[in-house]
């Protein structure tokens, strides 16, 4: 081969090279767009999921056709103070209060304040564990003092 026909061939080489780099490379770009089109649906996928779930946290998570009696709550006070290992004076007292609507629902809630004395935090973490399990019972709010 003569030296001018090399160099075509080199040249011709060269530029297929190069067109093969941008062909992949137009390749990946098309591929990543469309992995980012994937990500951007997953992600609004999981605001529309974090919004109902803030939403579903807000209704009432049991809905029975029949309220907790207070002698049932005795009860289920009581059975939670004994699988907690907590002895039974440290229940200071149970105070039912009057029963008040769910927001803009037809539910009513019954809120019931509880007093214990000389708890440790723990305990006091299974007591209220075993006392929200299954029930439609749910902590709302919690004072802790120190005596």
């Amino acid at each position: 081969m003569n030296r001018q026909r090399r160099q075509a061939w080199l040249v011709g080489l060269l530029l297929l090279m190069l067109l093969i780099a941008a062909a992949w490379s137009v390749g990946g770009m098309f591929e990543q767009r469309a992995q980012a089109r994937q990500a951007m649906a997953d992600l609004h996928e999981c605001q529309t999921l974090a919004a109902e779930i803030k939403a579903l946290r807000k209704q009432p998570t049991v809905a029975s056709n029949q309220a907790m009696g207070v002698q049932e709550l005795g009860d289920h006070i009581n059975a939670s103070q004994k699988k907690a290992g907590l002895d039974s004076s440290i229940i200071d007292g149970v105070f039912p209060q009057s029963e008040r609507r769910l927001g803009d629902t037809v539910y009513q809630v019954k809120p019931t304040a509880l007093t214990l004395r000389q708890v440790a935090l723990p305990k006091l973490a299974v007591f209220l564990y075993h006392l929200t399990e299954g029930t439609g019972l749910r902590l709302r709010d919690l004072q802790l003092r120190v005596p």
